[in-house]
């Protein structure tokens, strides 16, 4: 994998974990008490993520894992 798949890969994980965190908010807020099996999926996802997609990319990476981590502390996202 070259840098710039792995930064678009980044990109895309980024975004993913976004929709998931929205989703676990939205759900929180609409869902009552029944939505506890669908925010642990999501969280579990969100895991598999970071698990499968970033911690690789960012092993072979490094650079892109200061980056990334600049970006969320400057903007609270990554900004690609």
């Amino acid at each position: 994998m070259d840098s710039e798949l792995a930064r678009h890969v980044v990109r895309v994980a980024y975004r993913v974990s976004a929709e998931f965190d929205d989703l676990r908010e939205f759900l929180d807020v609409q869902g009552g008490g029944q939505t506890a099996q669908f925010r642990e999926a999501l969280q579990a996802l969100g895991q598999a993520v970071d698990r499968e997609l970033l911690t690789p990319v960012f092993a072979s990476f490094p650079e892109l894992k200061r980056e990334a981590e600049a970006k969320a502390a400057t903007f609270g996202q990554w900004i690609g």
